[in-house]
């Protein structure tokens, strides 16, 4: 079974600082019709770079079976792009605000919250939206999965199929609401966050690591057969 693949840009807006700030979605689709969808996200820290080389590890397994999927696979790689380009971890400029604590964003605002209202929009009612993030310079972290208070009940029994070596429960606080997850839990969109650690000396370990729980889950939920 063949799969169909589009690339969207879900958000692009231009900066003062002389560039465009879009954001692009890779959609992975099975031919047969199914509608259960997955949003994995990544780079909201331009300075937290694994999880481009876990989204890639994905889509690298969806393309060499396509004949496993059976439902949507959205791919959202670089969300804070041009803070990637340059390895900041906020958005660039006078202000270098952290972008994941200005979700949900308004339609009608500054360019960051253009760009989160238009994340927002895209992604909810998704069946799950998974956020990618990676442990700071300065710090180690064994892999985690982060759930929201709200939905911590019924989130935590699904995180288990994650694989994941520790689950942590986010309380319920505007500081958590403001990040991605928290805004997408907020529209009842069932989100989490995976911790990655980037700085053990064996990385790809690590990211294997991480794709596997990710398609564990996917296989739970019935959207992967391999």
């Amino acid at each position: 079974m063949a799969i169909l693949k589009e690339l969207t840009n879900v958000a692009s807006v231009k900066m003062p600082i002389g560039e465009t700030w879009t954001v692009s979605r890779c959609r992975y689709r099975s031919e047969d019709g199914a509608s259960a969808r997955v949003c994995l996200a990544t780079g909201i820290h331009g300075d937290e770079r694994m999880g481009q080389l876990i989204v890639y590890d994905v889509a690298r397994r969806i393309k060499a079976q396509p004949e496993h999927l059976h439902g949507v696979i959205d791919i959202y790689p670089m969300l804070n792009a041009i803070g990637l380009d340059i390895g900041e971890r906020t958005v660039p400029g006078s202000m270098k605000l952290d972008m994941n604590r200005a979700f949900p964003g308004v339609p009608d605002g500054t360019a960051m919250e253009n760009i989160c209202y238009a994340i927002v929009q895209d992604m909810k009612g998704a069946d799950l939206v998974m956020d990618i993030h990676t442990s700071s310079q300065i710090t180690s972290e064994i892999y985690g999965v982060r759930v929201h208070e709200k939905h911590g009940e019924k989130m935590i029994p699904g995180a288990v199929a994650l694989c994941p070596e520790v689950i942590w429960v986010l309380p319920d606080k505007p500081v958590h609401n403001a990040s991605l997850s928290g805004a997408l839990t907020q529209e009842d969109t069932n989100a989490v966050v995976l911790m990655v650690d980037e700085r053990r000396l064996r990385s790809q370990m690590v990211v294997d690591q991480v794709v596997d729980g990710i398609f564990c889950k996917l296989r739970s939920m019935g959207i992967w057969t391999g």
